[in-house]
């Protein structure tokens, strides 16, 4: 009010007494995270209803990234499609950071990564799982999601730092990145935007409607990641003119080098795109309707579930993951492993997101969406969905990412640390997988000498009397 009565148009924040990071005096004391929406027109191909490749305009994309604020590197990123980007982006990046990063195939011939360039994770090994002690960022929706606050906590085991919204100098690194991604890459690609509408980069890059001169989704993907790997292989002033790959190894090799890591167990599956929710579990004896549970407006069962109905009325934990919920896995209050939950037809036959199935949902409320009997829910919305691909770039974006995402995510981790260490146990003693030869260096000839003398002979089993329910 006082600010408003002398003329002012707004106010600072007021000061406050919650605890913020300290000064990076390590690599993984402090990162930061922020999303940056690029500064580019993309495109993308798709297969159509009829079978046929067509190339839509896609909405502008989201890069997300977290750097340590100690070297300068970049730890780890992840490209979210949509609007506005989600918790489920934000655990994706948080992941891309904690795990070793692979090796990536190109799809431009001449795109490598420069000699010495790479992430953390893969070129100094000691970081691989590596975890932060501090993760600054700003009052984003999805940064202070609650999922996302237990992710940090509860599996990375760090402290959060939420900065004030619209203050870029309290997260000067990661902003200062974002800077040189936009000036240095995004404006000198064909079909930039600018960073205003009446910026010259704009005007000069300007297409003319041509979609073939558009940087595709895919060689939007490679050249970034090479564009991040040679970042980490340059020389930077805020390390003292070394490489943020060379700041970080000179610090794993100093005596007193010392970072917290995921534990073992938790590295063979690690998933944070997994949740939890305790439901009950539902039937009726007298009505002749079979135990089941109730999940996001979908019935799911198992053969052992569904024939006993003393389980009616119980609470069990389910585990999903958030790309993929056709199968959920289920334990009860004490630990004990119901077994996996399958939603019911035709649930069960797409791959889809919990994201997919609540639009979709919202879509046949709203009745803009009708399903004939046993109609595939997926298959409809995506014929819904290519009915606006010319008028709507929402909808290219929502089938580019459903198409993304129909690599089935069924394999959850258990709850128990005592399944996860037998599981790691057992990887560490089977061999690696041989891999496997061409199709063509795999034919038999099958002849007289191949076929074994004796026939085989069975073997009877000895089963012991086991109760199952």
């Amino acid at each position: 009010m006082a600010v408003s009565h002398a003329g002012g148009k707004s106010s600072r924040t007021a000061p406050g007494g919650v605890e913020q990071a300290p000064a990076a005096t390590r690599p993984f004391d402090v990162v930061e995270f922020d999303g940056h929406r690029m500064d580019l027109r993309l495109t993308i191909k798709m297969i159509d209803p009829f079978g046929m490749e067509q190339t839509l305009e896609l909405q502008r994309v989201w890069i997300l990234v977290i750097l340590d604020v100690y070297t300068r590197a970049v730890l780890g990123y992840h490209i979210a499609l949509g609007q506005e980007y989600n918790k489920d982006d934000v655990a994706a990046t948080i992941q891309a950071a904690l795990t070793p990063a692979l090796p990536r195939h190109y799809r431009i011939p001449e795109l490598i990564v420069k000699e010495g360039g790479g992430f953390p994770s893969a070129i100094v090994p000691q970081t691989a799982f590596a975890c932060w002690d501090w993760f600054r960022m700003d009052g984003a929706k999805s940064h202070l999601a609650g999922d996302t606050l237990i992710r940090l906590n509860q599996i990375v085991g760090c402290w959060t730092d939420n900065g004030p919204p619209a203050t870029p100098n309290d997260r000067p690194y990661i902003e200062r990145f974002f800077h040189l991604i936009a000036r240095h890459f995004a404006h000198r690609l064909p079909g930039t935007v600018g960073s205003s509408p009446d910026s010259i980069e704009r005007a000069l890059s300007d297409p003319k409607g041509d979609l073939r001169l558009f940087v595709e989704l895919p060689e939007l993907e490679d050249m970034v990641h090479v564009l991040q790997s040679n970042y980490n292989a340059t020389a930077h002033s805020g390390v003292g003119g070394k490489t943020p790959l060379e700041a970080m190894a000179y610090s794993v090799r100093s005596p007193d080098w010392e970072v917290r890591t995921v534990p073992m167990p938790l590295r063979s599956n690690l998933c944070l795109m997994q949740e939890a929710r305790i439901v009950q579990i539902k039937g009726s004896a007298a009505s002749g309707t079979r135990p089941h549970i109730n999940f996001c407006h979908v019935r799911y069962t198992s053969t052992i579930l569904a024939g006993n109905s003393g389980l009616i009325g119980r609470k069990v934990r389910i585990y999903y993951d958030v790309r993929d919920i056709r199968a959920v896995k289920a334990f009860f209050e004490d630990g004990t492993e119901l077994g996996v939950l399958t939603a019911a037809r035709p649930w069960n036959l797409t791959p889809h997101s919990l994201r997919l199935r609540q639009e979709i949902h919202r879509l046949i409320a709203e009745r803009k969406l009708i399903l004939t009997h046993d109609e595939c829910p997926v298959v409809a919305w995506t014929r819904y969905r290519w009915r606006q691909v010319k008028t709507s770039k929402r909808a290219v974006n929502a089938l580019a990412k459903a198409q993304l995402s129909m690599v089935p995510h069924i394999e959850l981790p258990p709850p128990t640390s005592a399944d996860l260490s037998t599981a790691c146990r057992v990887a560490d003693v089977l061999p690696s997988t041989p891999e496997i030869p061409p199709a063509s260096q795999c034919e038999t000839v099958i002849t007289s000498e191949t076929v074994p003398a004796d026939p085989p002979k069975p073997k009877v089993l000895k089963i012991r009397r086991t109760i199952t329910f």
